[in-house]
């Protein structure tokens, strides 16, 4: 009786892990579509978006995607950057000249995509009206603005 009992909580946990994984892989809906066509889907519910011309929603499209274009390689370098600089600290006698190389190469990589990220947001806000939502602990964990209006009215994800 109880190798039974134990038997079928061990498969109703196997089962329950197995479905949540493969939900998890599956993702949203729209992650299904490019992020142009992402992009125009959400447009539809963003009055910010919807208001602006075709040509300029596809100047917009074009523009994120050449951000998003630059920085994806930048990340990734500052990934391996940071898995560098932890294997070089996890090992020992590792070269202080190569740490402090790798450390600045790390903060050189993490000035740019900072720098570049941040003139897209002002660009975004001046050329096209759209209020960036600012990350991080400077927000505070606040779901609203100041002025009451919530983040999605000024439909920040489509610049990201």
């Amino acid at each position: 009786m109880k190798k039974r009992v134990i038997m079928s909580i061990g498969i109703a946990l196997v089962v329950t892990l197995t479905i949540a994984s493969l939900a998890m892989a599956r993702g949203g809906g729209l992650q299904q579509f490019g992020h142009g066509e992402r992009a125009q889907l959400r447009s539809q519910d963003c009055p910010v978006i919807s208001s602006l011309t075709e040509e300029q929603q596809q100047e917009l499209l074009q523009t994120t995607r050449e951000h998003r274009d630059w920085m994806y390689p930048r990340k990734q370098q500052m990934v391996a950057r940071q898995a560098e600089l932890n294997a070089l600290l996890a090992t020992e006698g590792a070269d202080p000249a190569k740490i402090e190389q790798t450390k600045k190469e790390l903060a050189q990589l993490n000035q740019e995509v900072f720098e570049r990220k941040l003139n897209h947001k002002i660009e975004m806000s001046q050329k096209y009206n759209i209020k960036t939502r600012m990350q991080g602990p400077a927000r505070g964990g606040k779901r609203f603005s100041e002025s009451g209006r919530s983040f999605r009215q000024d439909c920040p994800r489509i610049v990201r």
